[in-house]
């Protein structure tokens, strides 16, 4: 047995997240079915992490066991002719049998697109939030500066998650623009429930003079998610890449 490791990308509209659901189609049971159709072998396919409906990947990795000797670049080819055009595979390879496509990885990378014209896009609908209040980058970088460091993330984890450990470390946090988008960018050792979303949803409320860089600040000392922003959309969300100890492919 193989443990084969792939690179996918994925558009996150088309799917209720990664994680299997009954009554819902998913990627990991998207790329399951795909796998089937290949090999001939039936497999549970373990991932970098979960993704929420609508969000989606341009470096997702995820590994599974593997009988057949189909060669690695014969694979990737086979799996994306099968694959809805709306998942690919980028790269394919096999790992250690020690490599976990979640539990290996040392770090991780996001990525939020904000759109903001004066009049919607066609073309970013499903893809960015369209914004329609004015974005002060000054203001954004202000807030997105106070999520850097290691911090109690409790006040930023939407309601479900039943992880108790709620500390994280943020290497990188900045927004930045990019024609008629700001996006941004987002790279911890591990992130909670929603809470990029909800990261980038108290930014936005800091940056509508609803609340000041103290308020934000008090948030990692009370918890309390009430006072955070919102939790923006999830089709302006991208998992960026995934970062392991180890070159895979």
């Amino acid at each position: 047995m193989r443990n084969v490791v792939l690179c996918l990308s994925f558009l996150g509209t088309a799917f209720h997240g990664w994680q299997k659901q009954k009554n819902a189609e998913t990627v990991s049971e998207t790329l399951e079915k795909a796998i089937g159709t290949v090999t001939g072998e039936k497999t549970s396919v373990k991932g970098c992490g979960r993704t929420d409906s609508g969000v989606h990947a341009l470096n997702y990795y995820c590994n599974f066991t593997l009988s057949s000797r189909i060669s690695c670049e014969g694979l990737k080819n086979a799996l994306n002719a099968v694959l809805p055009e709306t998942v690919s595979v980028k790269k394919a390879a096999v790992a250690d049998d020690g490599f976990h496509a979640r539990f290996s990885a040392v770090s991780k990378e996001y990525r939020y697109r904000i759109y903001r014209g004066a009049v919607k896009d066609p073309f970013s609908v499903g893809r960015a939030l369209w914004y329609k209040y004015p974005l002060d980058l000054e203001k954004l970088n202000a807030a997105a500066a106070v999520y850097a460091g290691e911090h109690d993330f409790s006040a930023f984890e939407a309601s479900g998650s039943s992880v108790k450990d709620k500390i994280r470390t943020v290497y990188e946090s900045e927004f930045y623009e990019d024609g008629d988008f700001i996006v941004y960018r987002v790279k911890g050792n591990g992130f909670l429930y929603n809470m990029v979303r909800i990261m980038v949803g108290t930014a936005l409320k800091y940056n509508e003079g609803k609340m000041s860089i103290d308020d934000i600040k008090a948030l990692f000392e009370t918890g309390d998610r009430s006072a955070a922003g919102k939790t923006v959309a999830g089709y302006g969300l991208y998992l960026y890449d995934v970062y392991y100890g180890e070159e895979l492919f």
